[in-house]
Formats: C-alpha cells, structure tokens, sequence
C-alpha cells in the first residue's frame, strides 16, 4: 500500500497542487484503516480499497488491489469461512451512502448522525486503536460531505471534543476541517437565539440583500452587522459562506457609508427634526421681531 501511495505521489506536485496532495493522503489513511478494520474483524481481504461510495473529488487517488499489485497486499488474512462481517463496516455504508447520494433531505441527515452514533457506541472504542481509527475515517469522510454532514458532525464532534484541537498550538491537520465546521455550526446555533446581541445582525445576513428591509431598520442593524462581520472574519470566517457574497458586500457598503443612527431616532431616542425645524421657526419669527 505503501508502494502504491508513493508511486501516485510521484505523479503529483505537492507543492503547487495541494489539494491534490490532501485528497491522495486522505484516500491512502481511508484504505490503510479500511485494511486494519478488516484484519482486525478477520474479513479476507481481496481488495484494499475505499469504499465505493468515495467522494468523486477523491475517486482518481483511491487506492485499489489493481494499483497495490500482488507484492503489496497483505498475506495471511484469509478468515474461516463463516466469519461474520464486521458490523461497523454496516454503519460506514449507511454512513456513505446518507451522505453521498444522490438525492438529500433531512432524513438522510439523520441517518447519517444515527449511523455516527453506532459507530461511537461499538464497545471497542473502549480501546485506543479502534478508537483513533474511526475518529481518523469520521474526520475524513464527514470533512467531504460539509454542508451535508453537519448534523453528523455535531454528533461527533461532542464525542471526540473536535473543538478542543483549535485551542492547541500545533492542531491535528487531519480533523482541522471538521473542527473549524463543528465551531461554526456552534457559532451560528448561538446567533439563532434573539436574546443574542447580534441576533437581529444575522437574520438580516441571512436575508439577504439590504434592499429588501425597510430603511429606517436598515440603518438601525447595520452597525450591528459591522460588529459580527469583524468577529465572524476573525473567529469563524467559515460562517460567512453561509451568507451571500453579494448581500454582504451590499451590507457592508451601506453600513459604512450610511447615515448615523442617532440622526434618524428610533428606539435609542435620536434628534427629531420636526422639533429642529420648529426651533428654527420660533427663531426665524425672533429675529425678525428683533429688526
């Protein structure tokens, strides 16, 4: 496997084609576990490969017992002829196929986070290998699937505590993707509440454009939208991809070049200029007394 992973290396540049690099090693860590479940499980092992359902972006680097060639696959792993299939290997085709088809909704966002829970309540996750095993393949095929595996993710990510890593100095690289998005969708939950500050900031995002609120809120909650969008960019720029590129682009014009919410009033109490323009008139009519 070994072999194989280093003659496909060969034929990429790591350097200016990253994400080829990253989808090759994460297609290598999926077989290399895969292989590891399976002379763990006592399955024969005829074929070291992803599985089917493999995100397509990661299909040209999957490695298979045709790339492995004869010398390269492991010996000695032929099990009795009635040994049972490992059931997680059930809960990783639930999970793939949840997640990957064709067509999605809620429900298979479900099935997915279900068949997370499975794979997380097998007793053998008691044990440290098994355990980092399916942490490595959750991280990898969860990461492929955002935005359709959040739900999943959360699920995951309050076993494993993925959030913790991006507190460490020097983060696991392999659960990075899945511990930003576990922190976003942990972001966005809180901005839903409307007790929250920032709260009416968010909806408005969400909204869309700033064209479709009525003016005098719109001056109102673009200051807000000012403030979140500096902590988002900051803290969780994932959650910006949730908004449109153009609404807040529109937004962000607009808070910045508008007028000031203390010279419109509203639930602040600014200046009424009805009462400016009455000023003005009972000082008109002195001055002209005066002359």
């Amino acid at each position: 496997m070994r072999k194989a992973y280093a003659a496909k290396l060969k034929s990429i540049d790591a350097e200016s084609d990253i994400d080829g690099f990253q989808r090759l090693r994460q297609a290598y860590e999926m077989a290399r576990r895969e292989a590891i479940w399976r002379r763990q499980s006592g399955e024969e092992v005829e074929q070291v490969e992803v599985f089917e359902s493999l995100p397509p972006d990661a299909e040209e680097y999957a490695l298979t017992e045709s790339s492995l060639g004869e010398d390269q696959v492991v010996d000695g792993m032929t099990p009795p002829a009635d040994q049972p299939r490992d059931p997680a290997h059930n809960h990783m085709e639930d999970l793939q196929r949840a997640l990957f088809g064709e067509s999605f909704t809620s429900f298979h966002a479900q099935n997915a986070a279900e068949a997370v829970g499975l794979l997380l309540e097998d007793g053998r996750m008691e044990t440290v290998d098994h355990a980092q095993n399916i942490e490595g393949y959750l991280a990898a095929v969860l990461g492929d699937a955002i935005p359709r595996s959040d739900k999943a993710i959360v699920r995951a990510d309050q076993y494993f505590g993925w959030r913790q890593e991006l507190q460490k100095a020097t983060p696991a690289w392999h659960i990075l993707r899945v511990a930003h998005r576990a922190s976003d969708l942990e972001c966005m939950d809180v901005l839903a509440d409307p007790a929250h500050k920032w709260h009416e900031a968010f909806e408005a995002l969400r909204l869309g454009s700033p064209d479709r609120m009525p003016y005098s809120k719109r001056v109102r909650v673009s200051p807000s939208i000012m403030e979140l969008m500096a902590s988002l960019r900051y803290h969780n720029p994932g959650v910006e991809e949730e908004f449109d590129a153009d609404a807040v682009r529109s937004w962000l014009e607009f808070a910045s070049t508008g007028p000031s919410p203390d010279l419109v009033g509203g639930e602040g109490g600014g200046i009424s200029w009805y009462g400016v323009f009455f000023l003005l008139f009972v000082l008109f009519q002195v001055i002209r007394l005066l002359v």
